[in-house]
């Protein structure tokens, strides 16, 4: 029979983790001492079996005064300890120095930590005791052995639902929300009416870039507690990320009603506003959300984003500024640097890049960016550099290999434009200028099939391209198609004659 050293209860997180908590008996005796216990048990007045049972009985209610080790084990059993009295003291000492962890500050982890470890010294297999251990790991961020504990704890308790619970919000915060998944719905499954399973999945789902299912999830945990504005708040945000921003609008309005002084909320209904473009309602926002917290460079930072939208590039340069000051991180950087260009300043651009890459050496868009400033100064050399690590970094980065797949253009390297080229196409098979180009490419090294090819599927992309029509004109012409190439050559015209005023 499986016994513990402390009660467990329900998996309760929201967004961090839990603890738990242990009521036990008031100690109506002393605690025992090694000796009472060897002489009672060497008396045996009641029989062997008789005291075992009153020993257990009062360890269980008094608890003892020693620390058990190998000798003091060994000469329990050499008076006639049964196993069970052993295991009593074992989890009479366990719930001693968990109590004491329970005692510690809230924010003491060390001091948790070193007090729970000593009471699985004596009850290694308490599943209560390592999922609070597993918290305080990872309040301490030492995220990699909270889970460890939490896991350990499952393997003892498969039904422990914060055990799970607590595992699948570390898994996320380690960048595995996918792997969390599994351990949600195993909480689900045991628990389906625990509100903070649905709303920590439903970041999970966020993470993963499945708004839709974190959106239900969201809607779950609404309806278990209505009156929690950050339900509202996070589904708000998913809508916002699919482009609904009326009913983002709506959820942020159900949020700021149930928590007025959220800054971050008027910030995130500023954000639908701006995206709308009814600019007066986003600044109202974005005013309101810095008037409740002057250091909110979230705040700072979104209406900056909103000027530069505007194109009122000398605003956001300095909403930029600020919220550099208050949290400079590399993508407040890059932001603003894009925001320097674009006022005419393209050394204080450069010069923002080149603090990103000072403050997060792996942040790619910095060297996306100044890549492209290299490049329109036609230093080519460090442009492919810059985007070839934006590359490295983000191997899925379609925009750097297009970027640089346009330099190899004019550098006349057409093998690597094409290499280029065709991986933008492979990760957005909708781009009609990456598959022009590489038709391009290909109608530049007089391979006109293939270009008349890339530029025909081009255009079923893109059907009022004039320059595909004209490139592909010229393909025709070299293949000896000469009606196809005079039909292409009148349509490129008219779409031109359509674009003049």
């Amino acid at each position: 029979m499986k016994s513990y050293c402390s009660l467990t209860f329900l998996f309760a997180v929201v967004s961090a983790f839990a603890l738990t908590s242990l009521a036990q008996s008031p100690v109506k005796q002393p605690p025992a001492s090694l000796e009472s216990l060897k002489a009672e048990l060497k008396e045996r007045v009641a029989g062997l079996q008789t005291t075992n049972l009153i020993l257990k009985k009062r360890v269980e209610d008094s608890g003892v005064d020693f620390e058990i080790d190998e000798a003091s084990e060994a000469a329990l059993k050499e008076a006639g300890a049964s196993a069970d009295l052993i295991e009593t003291i074992r989890e009479s000492l366990c719930a001693e120095h968990f109590n004491k962890a329970l005692e510690c500050p809230k924010e003491d982890f060390k001091c948790q930590i070193d007090l729970y470890s000593k009471a699985l010294s004596f009850h290694p297999n308490d599943a209560t005791t390592l999922v609070n251990r597993g918290a305080a790991y990872e309040g301490q961020k030492d995220l990699e052995k909270a889970i460890a504990d939490y896991s350990k704890a499952i393997q003892i308790d498969p039904k422990d639902d914060m055990a799970y619970g607590n595992r699948a919000n570390a898994l996320r915060r380690i960048g595995k929300p996918a792997d969390s998944l599994v351990d949600f719905e195993v909480v689900e499954k045991q628990n389906p009416k625990e509100p903070s399973t649905y709303y920590n999945r439903g970041l999970a789902y966020e993470e993963l870039g499945k708004y839709e299912l974190a959106i239900k999830d969201f809607g779950k945990y609404i309806l278990l507690k209505p009156k929690d504005p950050d339900g509202y708040g996070e589904r708000g945000n998913a809508y916002f990320e699919i482009g609904s921003y009326d009913l983002s609008i709506k959820d942020y309005t159900s949020a700021i009603a149930l928590s007025k002084t959220d800054s971050d909320l008027f910030v995130g209904r500023g954000r639908a506003y701006s995206e709308k473009g009814s600019y007066p309602l986003a600044t109202k926002d974005f005013d309101t959300a810095i008037k409740l917290n002057a250091e909110s460079a979230y705040a700072f930072h979104n209406r900056g984003y909103m000027y530069f939208v505007m194109k009122q590039y000398a605003k956001a340069v300095a909403d930029y500024d600020r919220s550099i000051e208050i949290d400079p991180h590399a993508g407040r950087y890059v932001d603003r640097g894009v925001a320097q260009y674009r006022n005419g300043s393209r050394d204080l651009a450069r010069k923002d890049y080149d603090a990103a890459m000072l403050t997060d050496p792996k942040y790619s868009p910095a060297y996306y960016y100044r890549g492209l400033l290299f490049a329109e100064a036609k230093d080519y050399g460090r442009a492919i550099l810059d985007f070839r690590k934006a590359i490295e970094l983000e191997p899925e980065d379609s925009d750097s290999h297009f970027e640089r797949g346009l330099i190899y253009i004019e550098i006349e390297a057409y093998e690597s434009a094409l290499a280029d080229f065709t991986r933008v196409f492979e990760l957005e098979p909708n781009n009609s200028a990456a598959i022009g180009n590489r038709g391009i490419v290909y109608l530049r090294m007089k391979e006109y099939q293939k270009a008349v090819t890339d530029l025909s599927h081009s255009l079923k992309l893109d059907p009022n391209d004039a320059d595909t029509y004209f490139n592909r004109s010229i393909a025709y012409e070299e293949l000896g198609e000469t009606q196809k190439a005079a039909a292409d050559k009148r349509r490129s015209e008219q779409l031109e004659r359509s674009k003049k005023p």
